[in-house]
């Protein structure tokens, strides 16, 4: 389906479901097509982790928190980890799709936001001393890698972390007394320096030509312009971004005192902005964005705890072609000696989006293996007799842009 389909459809929306008077703070939906919201009553009071498999007709429980508790927010990775965070500093990991949990940080300050990105690395984001939580295993052991010490950093805390290139990470601030609103790491998250933009900044994206967005609370939204920071829109407050692979950026906009909410999308590029509302009512604002494997678009509607679904899918056929075509498999694994990798589509000719090249990392973050591959080449044979046995994470490349990652475990 193209652009001109998206735009024409109308409503833009169609409300799926209203689960209950819980105020919604995230919203995911995994590879099984499951809705997964994090809800409670409020930052402090009781909420649970609820699923449902029939886009919000039904809803079962797949983490019941202790009581006093709510979920702040959930995250899952491409490997199909589950993570969720509470306003008590607790992180709960699952790796069964929800089935079960194990507890693998318990704090006492709230996990606002969790984010997954290269592999085995896992950042959150606590109003623990507003610290940067961060874990190279997958969530399995957590370093307090970046902090605020002293009272008036009570009241900050991050609240959206965005993975670049193979070793930036920027990270996201709600500021009170003057710091900067966006951070940026430059090793894999270990540690982090100022990148400027003073403002209470609630959300970060990244368009497809690699330039940084920053959603600021009731001032609009940014693009970072390699020196400066470029304000694209002003007079809304960006809770979340998503950006597709056509460079379509969708805004999900906050309350605000006389300011419209609701859903925004440029594109081109983030030039010009046009609403996209129909379909949402009159209470016209969104907290959270979603997308499932079909492509379309989930928002939340935190105020009246409602669930949105774009009535056509915002990733078009030329989207699903790069994703079908990337689809790749491992064999053997585990392996011994060497293992190939079947790159589908590479010996297509009329294929637009080959993987050009393939890098290896062992679960310290350490590239240990990096290669070309040669156009119309679909297996590659990698020898691994002299790696030592463990996980570690293969990243298909496809024109400088990550699109594929892989674990496979050497014997």
């Amino acid at each position: 389906m193209g652009n001109q389909a998206i735009i024409a459809q109308e409503p833009f929306w169609q409300l799926i479901c209203q689960p209950d008077t819980f105020k919604i703070f995230d919203i995911e939906v995994n590879a099984s097509e499951e809705l997964i919201i994090a809800i409670g009553d409020s930052y402090q009071g009781t909420g649970e982790l609820f699923k449902s498999d029939d886009f919000g007709n039904s809803w079962e429980y797949t983490l019941d928190l202790p009581d006093g508790q709510s979920c702040l927010c959930v995250e899952i990775s491409d490997e199909g980890c589950m993570y969720a965070g509470s306003n008590q500093g607790l992180i709960y990991k699952s790796e069964d799709n929800g089935a079960d949990w194990q507890l693998v940080y318990d704090g006492w300050k709230g996990i606002h936001t969790i984010a997954t990105g290269y592999d085995s690395i896992v950042l959150a984001g606590s109003s623990k001393q507003t610290a940067i939580l961060r874990s190279a295993d997958y969530g399995e052991s957590w370093d307090t890698v970046h902090t605020f010490i002293g009272t008036p950093h009570n009241a900050e805390w991050f609240t959206d972390f965005q993975f670049s290139n193979p070793d930036t990470i920027y990270a996201s601030m709600r500021p009170v007394y003057g710091d900067t609103g966006v951070y940026i790491s430059t090793d894999l998250g270990k540690s982090w320096e100022p990148f400027g933009l003073n403002e209470y900044v609630y959300s970060l994206g990244l368009t497809q030509y690699g330039k940084l967005l920053a959603g600021v609370y009731a001032n609009g939204i940014y693009r970072y312009e390699g020196t400066y920071w470029n304000q694209l829109y002003d007079i809304i407050s960006p809770e979340d971004i998503v950006v597709s692979k056509m460079n379509y950026i969708y805004l999900a906009c906050g309350p605000f005192p006389n300011f419209i909410g609701g859903a925004m999308v440029s594109y081109d590029d983030g030039n010009s902005f046009e609403w996209i509302n129909s379909g949402i009512g009159d209470d016209r604002y969104l907290n959270e964005f979603a997308v499932d494997n079909d492509g379309y678009l989930y928002a939340s509607n935190d105020g009246w705890s409602q669930i949105f679904r774009s009535t056509a899918p915002i990733i078009t056929n030329v989207d699903q072609h790069i994703r079908d075509s990337l689809s790749s498999c491992i064999y053997p694994n585990p392996a011994r000696e060497t293992f190939k990798i079947h790159c589908r589509g590479n010996d297509d000719p009329q294929h637009d989006h080959p993987v050009t090249g393939i890098e290896i990392y062992n679960l310290l973050g350490e590239k240990i293996r990096s290669l070309s591959v040669p156009k119309g080449r679909a297996i590659i044979e990698i020898d691994a007799s002299g790696w030592q046995s463990g996980m570690y994470v293969v990243r298909l490349i496809s024109n400088g842009r990550i699109v594929k990652s892989k674990k496979v475990v050497k014997l």
